[in-house]
């Protein structure tokens, strides 16, 4: 019996010791993730740091930030013109307004539009940072020239300005009340690919005397303005993000009195009553047209963004754009060619000194 006490006892210690011992290595191999993890997040934080939710839907030309701020002037619309090649060619003046269902499915039913915000334009947040072009994977379905899909991506840079637009109403989708937005794109030619390479004086002189400083014009243009947005994901998968659509893609709130109208940008392309009263409406009657004719393009394209069975899904939920860019080929890790987020908001993260007495 006694014998038997001491080895249980002897069995007892040596289980009790290896259970210590597992436990020790499940902390340590924890330890390790979270430095993994906290490498990786500075190239893209994981998407439970950013599940959240507009709650309510806030009315038309309330301030968000500052109570004696207009939002919502009536003016005549501000575009920001692209300086480093010929503007886009706006077509439909010449064959017609497209309708909203072909708005939202974009051109070649790939440059889709994923949601459609109203919400307005944070003052101090623009900033503006330069990507290589890197094409979704479903391009290699499109195109069979492999040769025209290197070209395409070998042959220049995209400069994006970005800003913090408040969300105020999810018109199509749902998603967080603050989200990040490429407002303007500079494309940049293939003899400025080594562009990361330059000092960065000649970086600053260059973007600042060519491209006339695109983020002072995107700032004074958008920023403290309510705005109606048309978003689609980035022209390239090196960065995580919506951007503007190219096609009726931006509109200004504007109130006069007790009326509240959307006035498209591209009102000044308009060469007909009829294309201007489809660029200048009431709000609510943008509204209803733009949510009807999603219904009608869910129809067409089973939820996907155009009407191709490869194509992927829509972005219903902006908490889930990485799964998006997963999906057409992007990587998050540690190599060169890992999607990245948007530079942070100018003075984001900064260090406050903090006063010392005496």
């Amino acid at each position: 019996m006694c014998d038997d006490w001491k080895t249980q006892r002897f069995y007892g210690r040596r289980i009790s010791f290896l259970i210590l011992l597992v436990l020790l290595l499940l902390v340590l191999q924890s330890c390790e993730v979270n430095e993994v993890d906290s490498v990786k997040s500075e190239i893209a934080p994981p998407l439970d740091a950013y599940v959240l939710y507009l709650e309510e839907v806030m009315p038309p030309c309330v301030p968000l930030w500052d109570s004696s701020h207009d939002p919502c002037p009536v003016e005549a619309p501000t575009d920001v013109e692209i300086n480093s090649v010929e503007s886009s060619i706006r077509r439909w003046p010449s064959q017609g307004f497209p309708t909203w269902t072909d708005i939202l499915l974009g051109e070649e039913n790939v440059i889709a539009i994923h949601l459609v915000v109203r919400g307005e334009a944070k003052i101090g947040t623009t900033r503006c940072e330069s990507y290589p072009r890197r094409l979704d994977s479903f391009w290699y379905n499109m195109v069979s020239d492999t040769n025209l899909i290197d070209f395409m991506e070998n042959s220049g840079l995209d400069h994006h300005c970005y800003m913090e637009i408040g969300v105020k109403e999810y018109i199509l989708g749902s998603g967080p009340p603050l989200l990040t937005v490429s407002m303007h794109r500079e494309p940049i030619g293939w003899w400025a690919l080594d562009f990361d390479d330059w000092p960065d004086a000649q970086k600053d002189k260059w973007i600042t005397e060519l491209l006339d400083d695109p983020q002072s014009r995107v700032a004074k243009a958008y920023e403290g303005k309510e705005l109606v947005l048309f978003l689609g994901t980035s022209t390239t998968i090196a960065v995580e993000s919506f951007e503007v659509g190219p096609q009726a893609g931006l509109w200004f709130v504007q109130k006069d009195g007790d009326e509240i109208r959307a006035v498209a940008q591209d009102i000044e392309y308009a060469r007909t009553e009829e294309q201007r009263s489809r660029l200048d409406l009431p709000l609510k009657d943008l509204i209803e047209q733009v949510k009807r004719a999603a219904t009608e393009r869910t129809t067409l394209t089973d939820g996907r963004i155009g009407l191709a069975s490869y194509l992927p899904l829509l972005v219903t939920d902006a908490n889930h754009l990485r799964d998006y860019y997963v999906s057409v080929g992007a990587v998050y890790d540690d190599s060169d060619d890992a999607t990245v987020l948007p530079p942070p908001v100018p003075g984001e993260g900064d260090i406050v000194p903090v006063p010392v007495d005496g």
